[in-house]
């Protein structure tokens, strides 16, 4: 969901009062502002404003990457969980002989890089908006805003090392099941 998605949750009891839709509706306009967000973190520097440029558009940026910090802990434990049974079944496919490659092994460490790059990109992005407003240290913010374009930039390739991961696994364990349940004549 994102840190902004957070705050647009936290701000939806209020808006669904004012403002009845339905909750499709909602998911939407909270997927629309978290994308907006990782956009402008992701590429602030392009368009050529200073880092604080463009936070005007989303409100509350300050308490919805405080209450990220939690949502973090509730998606590290999940994909914690389901990168470690992904990463079994791939070194599973190794004999005693076989250690496993340098690769694979990094590999395993996915889902550790990407909560330790959302943790740092959240601490940058608090830097970045707090520091940006002051025109005393236009170096801070700008170093905190490409620390932040790093981290987020690390953080989704480590999502998407992930969901390699995990897919492969997957496929793994799909065959690996039919093949033990097919009679020994077909073998």
């Amino acid at each position: 969901m994102g840190r902004i998605g957070v705050q647009a949750y936290v701000k939806w009891g209020y808006d669904r009062v004012q403002h009845p839709t339905s909750i499709a509706e909602t998911y939407w306009r909270l997927r629309h502002a978290n994308v907006a967000f990782t956009e402008w973190q992701l590429l602030w520097w392009w368009r050529g404003g200073a880092p604080g440029v463009g936070l005007g558009a989303f409100d509350a940026v300050r308490t919805a990457v405080v209450l990220d910090f939690g949502l973090m802990a509730a998606y590290g434990y999940l994909l914690a969980r389901v990168t470690s049974w992904a990463f079994a079944w791939v070194a599973r496919l190794r004999t005693v002989s076989m250690p496993p490659p340098v690769w694979l092994n990094r590999w395993g460490f996915c889902a550790c890089v990407m909560l330790l790059a959302d943790v740092a990109e959240n601490i940058f992005t608090f830097m970045v908006v707090a520091v940006a407003p002051s025109t005393h240290v236009p170096s801070a913010a700008w170093l905190s805003g490409a620390a932040m374009s790093l981290a987020c930039l690390t953080k989704w390739t480590a999502l998407a090392g992930c969901m390699a991961l995990v897919s492969w696994a997957g496929i793994v364990c799909i065959t690996h099941h039919r093949r033990k349940r097919q009679p020994m004549a077909s073998r």
